[in-house]
């Protein structure tokens, strides 16, 4: 009997022991469930908010309800040496006993006496909540505060936000005591936390909306989730080339589009699209787009299924007002499913520039057409003209050397007359073919490897007669340095030399002195000087040395016999070779004109040959213009100025050529047009990038490597791309006439 009322205890004891246990969970449960719910509560409160007070004094009026308290309220700073504080907000129950006692105003700085600095020590050094109740922390009702506001029982926890000070967060009961359970804390903490993050975010927010409005350009914050799924899916589906799919299939991305939300927009797009509101944009917003906005689109889903890092493009927009403009639109292309939720996208307006590219488009348009008329006047008036000059001078010298019938001492005179005026006309002739034949990319060069000193004699001893005449002396100093090679068209070279020796000739004094010179530059160029003690070009002259029919001195005082041609033909030889010319003088002292030509060893520079011939003069106009582009930049003292002209002009000159080449290659059905245009869109891009690159570092020490990249791209383009269209173009001369011309 006794083992039996012992084992009976023994079961009601446990039995006892479950039902305090139970009781323990179901107290812990119901207290894991109203965390839950009040967390949901605050949660739609952080995140349906994007004003800070009107956050701050919805929690706090939940805090009310949770608590079933007098008072919640927040103070800012909570910082132990602050001599004063404010209370940001507050919220009361109606009719709280503290009412009317003199409690601080909400936004009111008051002092912070030692039992504030209590409360504030004690909750920066707790990680949770900090409890003045009858069983913990009593609070001492005679403290003036406490007596005055009828405060009986007091939680507070220093909540940290990540950006700036510690805030303090609290909650009165002043009509009885109240002894906070470990699930009231437990709850006050989690919603403390919870507050915490919702003020950092906030307070993040508020920054980088102030950024976001006072950014000078178009931003739009996107949400492109929807492309992220049906991305994934495609790739899942097994497709590999997005563009052709899409390309087929217009209407999926068509629905595409329709699926990104945009979430925000800053002032600059209100201003630059002319909306009055975000409201009066969001309504209107299907107004904004341009012609061709689904192929940029189409451009932009291949970026993010590439995983490019950056995506660019220029687009056609158009403002609420019906104004059309060009923009070029940027974002940093995402990467995770995250990173597709907020996506910022610039716009920023380029019309003018696009305005300035036009312009430049038809001036070199019309350039090109009127250099075109002009050398093919030229060479036609030459040739009218040759014909009948060699006749005249073939009959002048059979009438001096008629033995039969010799000429009289004054009709020889005159016969010199017509000799010495028609090989001048003669010499001007061929000046003017050369000319014809460089502007109409019909001059081809002899490439070969020539000795520099051998070169420079043998013109010195065709020159060397004219000076004699005047007792002009030539000192050959170039010959005193050792044999230097050049890669460069040995005939044309001696043209431009026998024509720089001959006007330091002409232009020179009676019993005067030629200094030619040679030295070997840092950039892997030899430079060859020609210094003369002659009449010198006065400083108003120097800028129209080169221009045609432009004559050195000529006046009636100093007028010498030439063609006023020889020089402009130098010029556009030296270009052609990859070299420059330029001079300095002084009116009665004298001038020093000097040629640059790349070394053999030289293989930074890029001379044009009939290897990148296409066959249409257009584009192998172009190609030549671009490569002279490239190599003046390679042998010119360059400062941040002439950088930024020079790629201002290689990407308005690309652009141009890429429009004319594409033309020209649908005038004669090229089949790789679609695969060309994508590779002219990628030089662009490039391109951009090494300007952007420039311009965010302006130092000389990167064209080096800029050089690189733009030589490689532009030769292997033109030689292994672009003459590839030559066969295409064989009789469709009439089709790329008109295809040229359509583009003004």
């Amino acid at each position: 009997m006794n083992n039996a009322q012992s084992d009976k205890n023994i079961l009601l004891q446990k039995l006892s022991q479950l039902e305090n246990e139970n009781s323990r969970l179901e107290v812990a449960q119901t207290g894991h469930i109203r965390i839950l719910e009040a967390l949901d509560t605050i949660n739609k409160i952080i995140i349906d908010s994007t004003d800070q007070s009107e956050m701050l004094s919805n929690v706090l009026e939940s805090f009310l309800e949770f608590f079933s308290c007098d008072r919640a309220w927040l103070l800012f700073p909570c910082n132990v040496n602050a001599t004063s504080t404010t209370i940001p907000m507050e919220c009361t129950v109606p009719e709280w006993p503290g009412a009317g006692a003199g409690a601080e105003v909400e936004g009111d700085e008051f002092p912070v006496d030692d039992f504030g600095r209590k409360v504030y020590k004690m909750a920066l050094e707790s990680s949770g909540a900090v409890r003045f109740d009858p069983n913990e922390n009593p609070l001492d009702l005679n403290h003036v505060v406490i007596r005055q506001y009828h405060i009986r029982s007091q939680l507070v926890m220093a909540i940290r936000p990540k950006i700036g000070d510690p805030w303090l967060l609290g909650l009165h009961h002043c009509s009885v005591p109240v002894t906070y359970s470990d699930n009231d804390c437990a709850l006050f903490e989690a919603l403390g936390n919870r507050l915490s993050d919702g003020l950092t975010s906030l307070i993040s927010w508020k920054n980088t909306r102030k950024l976001f409005n006072s950014a000078q350009v178009s931003i739009w914050n996107e949400d492109l989730t929807e492309i992220y799924h049906a991305l994934k899916k495609l790739r899942k589906d097994g497709i590999t080339d997005l563009r052709s799919y899409l390309e087929d299939n217009t209407e999926l991305a068509w629905q595409l589009a329709d699926s990104i939300q945009v979430l925000q927009v800053n002032d600059a797009t209100l201003k630059l699209f002319g909306a009055k509101s975000e409201v009066d944009f969001f309504h209107h917003i299907g107004k904004t787009f341009g012609p061709h906005t689904i192929d940029v689109f189409i451009n932009e889903l291949c970026a993010m299924w590439d995983k490019q890092s950056l995506f660019r493009s220029e687009a056609a927009f158009r403002s609420l007002g019906g104004k059309n403009f060009n923009a070029i639109i940027t974002f940093k292309v995402p990467r995770t499913a995250e990173d597709y939720k907020a996506v910022s996208i610039s716009i920023v307006d380029i019309t003018d520039r696009k305005r300035a590219e036009d312009a430049l488009h038809f001036a070199l348009v019309e350039a090109d057409r009127s250099n075109r008329a002009k050398s093919q006047f030229l060479e036609n008036m030459s040739h009218e003209l040759r014909t009948p000059l060699n006749a005249i001078l073939g009959f002048a010298q059979i009438m001096q050397i008629n033995r039969k019938s010799p000429l009289t001492p004054q009709q020889n005179e005159h016969i010199e007359c017509i000799l010495n005026g028609g090989n001048h006309l003669l010499d001007l002739i061929n000046e003017i073919l050369d000319l014809a034949k460089i502007e109409a990319n019909q001059l081809d060069l002899s490439l070969e490897e020539i000795n520099a000193n051998e070169i420079i004699s043998e013109c010195l001893t065709l020159v060397s007669p004219l000076g004699e005449k005047r007792d002009i002396l030539i000192f050959n100093e170039f010959n005193q340095s050792e044999n230097i090679l050049l890669r460069t068209d040995q005939r044309r070279l001696k043209q431009v030399l026998i024509n720089l020796l001959s006007n330091a000739i002409k232009y020179n004094i009676d019993g005067g002195t030629v200094h030619v010179r040679g030295e070997i530059t840092g950039k892997g160029f030899l430079r060859i000087s020609v210094i003369d003690t002659g009449i010198g070009i006065h400083s108003d002259d120097h800028d129209k040395v080169f221009q045609m029919f432009h004559r050195i001195g000529a006046d009636s005082m100093t007028t010498r016999e030439g063609t006023g041609i020889g020089l402009t033909v130098t010029k556009l030889l030296m270009e052609r070779m990859a070299g420059s010319i330029d001079f300095e003088s002084t009116k009665g002292k004298g001038s020093r004109f000097w040629i640059e030509l790349p070394l053999a060893l030289n293989d930074k520079i890029l001379v044009w040959n009939d290897e990148m011939r296409v066959g249409v003069d257009s584009l192998d106009r172009d190609h030549q213009y671009l490569l002279s582009l490239l190599n003046r930049i390679t042998h010119e003292d360059l400062d941040p100025f002439k950088i930024d002209k020079f790629f201002e002009e290689l990407n308005s000159y690309t652009q141009h050529h890429f429009i004319q080449e594409e033309a020209v290659m649908e005038a004669c059905h090229y089949p790789g047009l679609k695969n060309h245009h994508d590779h002219h869109q990628n030089i662009i891009a490039e391109l951009k990038k090494l300007e952007e690159s420039w311009h965010k570092n302006k130092s000389v020490t990167l064209i080096a490597g800029f050089q690189e990249d733009i030589r490689s791209w532009l030769f292997n383009h033109i030689k292994d791309k672009d003459t590839g269209l030559a066969k295409y173009t064989l009789g469709k001369d009439r089709e790329i006439r008109q295809a040229l011309e359509s583009l003004n």
